[in-house]
């Protein structure tokens, strides 16, 4: 029986060998094993964008002359004569408004006695500076005095051609700031006048980190007016506006019918692409 039994156990010993021999034949085991596969080329990612939308910067901004006058008094007075109104055009010359012309003669007669008056003193005082009375410093104050008040009277001989005002040149009356029979300081406005012969302008805000790409000449297109028109870059402004983070960029566009200052006009300005993150 033993004998039997140990028969048995060597035979199956005998199919288990066989066995495992035929599942590593099955695996391929005697062939050679498939090569490692190379990693794939690194790819650097880039974002894809639309050139123009790397290149044009939109602003809008108001349309005016590149030449408008704010025409003002140099003296105090009263206007007696106010000859134009919003809108109406001028030729180079023309009388625009007049003061009082008493109220100027009286500044005139002011000065003319308070140079009366400084002469006097001098020459009074340098009678008594001769005679050992006054001092050298007294003198050299009269005769500061006295050049204060020629150079008043001086101004004052000029008044009354200054109490007329005139339009310096061709154009058109934009603003009317004051009317007949109102009291004026020197300086104040009295009518802002185009001139006709200088061209049109958008003058737009930018922000000012956009402002960097624009160069002065860059080409634009400028929508105003139901019209688009050709323009180019004549100036960028060289500060930022307080508090507003933008620099004024001013359009010159190309003529046309229709055109009035004040009108909003819409720019696309050809500017430099912006920096990447990697320089």
């Amino acid at each position: 029986m033993q004998g039997r039994d140990g028969q048995l156990r060597h035979i199956v010993k005998l199919t288990a060998i066989a066995g495992f021999a035929w599942v590593l034949a099955a695996c391929g085991g005697g062939a050679e094993a498939p090569a490692a596969q190379a990693p794939p080329p690194a790819v650097e990612a880039a974002a894809v964008r639309a050139a123009s939308a790397e290149t044009l910067i939109t602003a809008t901004g108001a349309l005016a002359r590149q030449r408008e006058a704010q025409l003002a008094f140099r003296v105090p007075g009263v206007i007696t004569s106010l000859t134009v109104d919003e809108g109406d055009v001028v030729r180079a010359g023309q009388v625009i408004a007049q003061l009082d012309p008493t109220a100027v003669e009286a500044g005139r007669q002011q000065a003319k006695a308070a140079l009366d008056r400084a002469r006097r003193d001098l020459e009074r005082d340098q009678a008594l500076f001769d005679k050992g009375f006054v001092s050298r410093q007294r003198i050299d104050d009269r005769r500061t005095a006295l050049e204060a008040a020629e150079a008043a009277y001086a101004a004052a001989a000029f008044d009354r051609r200054w109490a007329t005002l005139s339009a310096p040149s061709a154009g058109v009356v934009l603003a009317r700031a004051v009317a007949a029979g109102q009291v004026v300081q020197p300086g104040q406005t009295v009518v802002t006048i185009a001139d006709a012969g200088s061209p049109f302008v958008l003058r737009v805000p930018v922000p000012d980190r956009q402002a960097t790409r624009i160069a002065q000449g860059a080409s634009a297109q400028v929508e105003v007016a139901d019209q688009t028109l050709p323009g180019r870059v004549i100036l960028i402004g060289g500060a930022s506006a307080a508090g507003a983070g933008t620099v004024d960029v001013e359009i010159e566009i190309a003529a046309a019918p229709g055109l009035r200052s004040g009108q909003v006009g819409q720019a696309q300005i050809t500017a430099a692409p912006p920096a990447t993150a990697d320089g």
